[in-house]
């Protein structure tokens, strides 16, 4: 138990540095480890690891069979905490490809076990997953209450870990989608709250480098609406480098997607549009033709 304990553990660290397959060689040799010694709930945070892994390479198929199987173990097991996670991460890959409305409905589930276990880490987790997914619609009045509730939490309870890294990310992405639609004072107001938030997601990134794309992503966004192109454009290509580096190709897509929006560069879009169709994130291929449709050739 101690080795597989072991392999977990060096699996995270190497995970947090984007060391993506010696973290998947490390979780792999921890799953097989309490498997055969039945250690469920070892287990079940090892297998939801691996999916992570393929998740954050932007291998949706591969990672959500991983999910499905952990829900499953744990609903059989009446474990709780393995429920939690498996429905945790099989709505994380959801909130990718859809459909979201699932992906909502895991969430909730989640987060009524993760509160009854309790589990406040998960729970910030999953509600940090909830406010993304309801972004995703278009829905900025459920998903900012969700995400300020989540930061309360990691504050009031003073939370650690790489496990919350995704929630002063996805709240900084709020502040910038508000900030860009407010008018007058309040834009003033929310490009403040906003840039400040991208500040935070900055350094958050540092301890889980697998949201370090989105981190430069949104403060280029927030350069661009400020008035600072260069810096913009240059916190872009900041974004798409690590992305490449780590092998985040959904991040790439995400990336070329936004900077091709507002530079007007086709061949980014295009791109984009190519990398959501090979990954199977249908809505935001849909949105990079949307965009594309815009720009004439």
């Amino acid at each position: 138990m101690g080795r597989d304990l072991a392999y977990l553990g060096i699996g995270l660290h190497e995970e947090a540095l984007g060391h993506y397959d010696a973290a998947l060689s490390h979780y792999q040799r921890a799953a097989a480890g309490y498997h055969e010694t039945g250690n469920i709930r070892g287990w079940g945070a090892a297998t939801t690891r691996i999916g992570a892994i393929f998740h954050h390479r932007g291998d949706f198929t591969t990672a959500l069979p991983y999910t499905e199987e952990v829900v499953r173990c744990g609903l059989e097991a009446a474990d709780r905490q393995v429920s939690a996670w498996g429905l945790l991460w099989r709505a994380t890959v959801k909130w990718r490809i859809g459909p979201v409305g699932e992906a909502i409905g895991d969430l909730e589930k989640a987060i009524d076990l993760f509160n009854g276990i309790p589990d406040h880490v998960g729970s910030a987790w999953a509600n940090s997953i909830l406010g993304g997914c309801y972004l995703r619609q278009g829905d900025f009045t459920r998903a900012l209450p969700i995400l300020e509730d989540a930061i309360r939490s990691i504050t009031e309870k003073r939370l650690k870990g790489l496990l919350i890294t995704s929630v002063p990310l996805i709240l900084a992405e709020t502040y910038v989608l508000i900030a860009e639609k407010a008018v007058g004072p309040r834009r003033t107001h929310m490009i403040r709250t906003a840039t400040r938030a991208c500040r935070a997601a900055m350094k958050q990134s540092k301890a889980h480098r697998y949201w370090l794309p989105m981190a430069f992503r949104l403060r280029g966004t927030m350069e661009w609406l400020s008035g600072k192109r260069g810096a913009a454009q240059r916190s872009w290509r900041a974004s798409t480098v690590a992305a490449e580096e780590m092998g985040e190709l959904y991040e790439v897509g995400l990336t070329l997607l936004e900077s091709g929006h507002r530079t007007q560069k086709r061949a980014d879009l295009e791109r984009a549009e190519a990398i959501f169709i090979e990954v199977g994130t249908t809505l935001d291929a849909l949105e990079a033709r949307r965009i594309l449709s815009t720009h004439p050739a």
